[in-house]
């Protein structure tokens, strides 16, 4: 469970409606602990998926970023720099993980939650 006062937390801005694309900015979360001074990483699509009803039934976010190298890379490392943060979950009383997908992982978790033949 997470405390608001916690260090090791981040807090997200609110996301997208669910299935709208909403076009946003993107910040690297640790750059700075001020919002006003963080330098922009990308303008993104977002995109929200909330469970059961998306492809692997759990909550997805998709980014759909610009394509150049600097801007793949500064997102990656963005998100990578989250792997030992803890993310509040606002629907649940608990706190999210976030990691890189691995192969064929999003198929796995669709099978396994009933959403493929």
């Amino acid at each position: 469970e997470s405390n608001d006062n916690d260090d090791n937390t981040i807090r997200l801005p609110k996301l997208p409606k669910a299935r709208m694309a909403s076009l946003r900015t993107l910040y690297d979360p640790l750059s700075d602990d001020n919002v006003d001074k963080r330098d922009p990483l990308d303008s993104a699509l977002v995109l929200t998926f909330p469970g059961p009803n998306s492809f692997t039934g759990e909550d997805i976010v998709e980014l759909h970023c610009h394509g150049s190298r600097a801007v793949v890379q500064g997102v990656l490392s963005a998100l990578s720099s989250l792997h030992s943060r803890r993310i509040p979950d606002r629907r649940r009383s608990r706190s999210m993980a976030l990691r890189p997908a691995d192969p064929g992982e999003f198929t796995q978790r669709a099978y396994a939650h009933g959403k493929l033949g």
